[in-house]
């Protein structure tokens, strides 16, 4: 399994190539580490939303570097969870 709070969302969107924002849970640093943008779910909703337009706002400038981000993110993906 990809575990327990990687839920099937986050498989099809790093199947398809996007840009993951995750909160901060240990699988996804584990198997995913910097090719992920994260945000830490223990602040109120309001600094959850402030850091959520803040990655998007990163992905908007950065289109270059947000694309090998997801594209890392899709290799490390299709190596260890699917079935090729």
């Amino acid at each position: 399994g990809c575990g327990r709070r990687w839920g099937q969302v986050a498989h099809e969107a790093l199947a398809a190539g996007a840009v993951i924002i995750a909160d901060e849970n240990p699988f996804a640093k584990k198997h995913f580490g910097d090719t992920l943008l994260y945000i830490d779910t223990s602040h109120p909703p309001p600094l959850v939303h402030e850091q959520v337009l803040k990655h998007v706002q990163w992905i908007k400038a950065n289109r270059s570097q947000a694309l090998d981000m997801a594209r890392r993110a899709q290799a490390i993906f299709k190596q260890k969870y699917t079935m090729d």
